[in-house]
């Protein structure tokens, strides 16, 4: 025999309470219909701001993107000289708008004003990007590692060791491999052996497995016999 459900008194008034509170809002609706067509009206179109807003953002993206890729390929499929190379990026830049994609256009036009021997403007656009920026972000990282070969390469060797080293001792995102090996250069170059090989040594037991382990090894042996 089938069982009958049965709803408790709370259930009814529940029910109740629900149909009460729905017919008061049609109610309301129908009494205040401007007010109300209005709202909906302020939604739609609020909505249809916001989606027609990402949809142009997610453009202006692509196109960004797209135009960071045609400026890279810029300098790997031409026979211009660094410079020139340079100047192009130059002309690059302008046509990004602010974002990411214009931060990293930056870094490589630094990173072309450095391989032109351009080290001033080089390091002015990587100090640039570092004031945009905050330490630990990629763009931060690299750029400081490319003010220090831009220190480095203005013959500024003390302002570049203070850059390095605190690169170093933040463990930052870029090379670190790099940074150090251009640390002990510079000491190499100021014929401060006992720092060369300290740092030398020091890689030699922090990359045991890079690639360019035998790097540090022919150095740490040929600062070793100058001594």
């Amino acid at each position: 025999m089938a069982t009958e459900k049965k709803f408790a008194r709370k259930d009814l008034k529940e029910r109740d309470e629900f149909i009460t509170f729905t017919d008061k809002f049609f109610e309301y609706c129908a009494k205040n219909k401007n007010f109300v067509i209005g709202v909906v009206v302020i939604i739609v179109l609020s909505a249809g701001a916001v989606f027609a807003f990402m949809t142009h953002r997610e453009k202006q993206m692509q196109q960004m993107e797209a135009l960071l890729f045609e400026m890279k390929q810029a300098s790997l499929n031409s026979d211009k000289k660094p410079g020139e190379i340079a100047t192009n990026f130059e002309s690059f830049l302008k046509d990004f708008s602010n974002g990411p994609q214009k931060e990293r256009a930056k870094l490589l036009l630094a990173n072309q004003y450095f391989q032109s021997n351009q080290a001033d403007k080089s390091a002015s656009t990587y100090k640039e990007l570092m004031s945009s920026s905050k330490p630990g972000e990629m763009i931060y990282d690299f750029a400081e590692l490319g003010l220090g070969y831009s220190l480095e390469l203005a013959k500024n060797k003390k302002e570049a060791i203070g850059v390095f080293k605190a690169l170093i001792a933040r463990e930052g995102n870029a090379p670190l491999f790099q940074a150090y090996l251009a640390l002990a250069r510079i000491y190499e170059s100021e014929k401060d052996t006992n720092n060369a090989l300290l740092i030398l040594r020091e890689m030699e037991t922090k990359f045991q497995k890079h690639s360019e382990f035998s790097v540090i090894q022919d150095k740490i042996a040929s600062l070793e016999n100058q001594a």
